[in-house]
């Protein structure tokens, strides 16, 4: 798992760092890893894509983590596959 910066410097939405992308993508090209889900928080939201989140679909073979934190003392967390603008949830496996 790679923590990315986020550009933005907002609460509400998010950018990964481009240089950052550049260094972890090198360095999963040379330790033999892909991208398999991207994760990021919803501070006040339900953990379901937002509109901005649609936009920025920038893979689309991944799975996208959302977690809301609208309620600190029970997070919620939820997977999806956003492709072509359209949104499946899929079922989360716990590991461990």
């Amino acid at each position: 798992m790679y923590e990315m910066s986020n550009v933005d410097k907002s609460r509400t939405t998010y950018l990964m760092d481009p240089r950052e992308q550049l260094q972890v993508y090198k360095q999963m090209e040379k330790d033999g890893t892909e991208i398999v889900g991207i994760y990021h928080s919803h501070p006040h939201s339900e953990a379901f894509p937002s509109p901005t989140d649609l936009r920025k679909v920038f893979y689309e073979d991944v799975y996208y983590l959302i977690v809301s934190l609208s309620d600190w003392d029970r997070p919620t967390v939820r997977v999806f596959k956003l492709i072509d603008s359209k949104i499946k949830e899929e079922e989360m496996v716990e590991i461990g």
